[in-house]
């Protein structure tokens, strides 16, 4: 039996930080769906890992730290198969942008234009390089301090701000 006990009481005792590792990989990635993969990869991968840390304090950079490599290989393998298609940006963006959009008058101009913009500033953004990418997300979408990105991504608070 794993030293924390079983899968169950490892997942309640990871469920706090799951939304916000689902955030991540899903801004990172560009999809929710393929992010829920990785969220789910990323808790198997630690609850078989030898070097687990005992203070559950530590648990956030360790299992951000895995899902951003998780995340990392999956960009690399989706690359190589040159399978990252418009269509999944533009799939992303009704994600993202339902709150925006909805929130734009009835005017259906005004709506184009907001679908527009957030096509165009998604596109702009998937193209950055995954750490600027990261360091963004954790620090405007999640709210991270610089210190807290830097333990998360294993990165100077330099480096950190050079990325931002």
């Amino acid at each position: 039996m794993h030293a924390l006990g079983d899968w169950t009481e490892f997942l309640a005792a990871a469920a706090p930080l799951r939304p916000r590792l689902h955030q991540y990989c899903a801004r990172l990635l560009g999809s929710v769906m393929d992010a829920e993969d990785i969220v789910q990869d990323t808790l198997i991968k630690a609850y078989t890992a030898a070097n687990l840390p005992q203070e559950k304090s530590q648990w956030q950079p360790w299992l951000f730290k895995i899902a951003h490599n998780r995340s990392i290989d999956f960009l690399r393998a989706r690359r190589a198969r040159n399978h990252y298609l418009l269509s999944e940006r533009d799939k992303m963006l009704i994600e993202l942008g339902q709150d925006l959009i909805a929130a734009a008058e009835e005017d259906p101009l005004e709506q184009l234009t907001q679908q527009e913009t957030l096509r165009v500033s998604l596109a702009v953004f998937l193209c950055l390089p995954i750490y600027q990418r990261s360091v963004v997300i954790l620090k405007d979408v999640l709210g991270e301090s610089l210190a807290e990105i830097a333990q998360l991504l294993d990165l100077t608070q330099d480096a950190v701000k050079a990325h931002l």
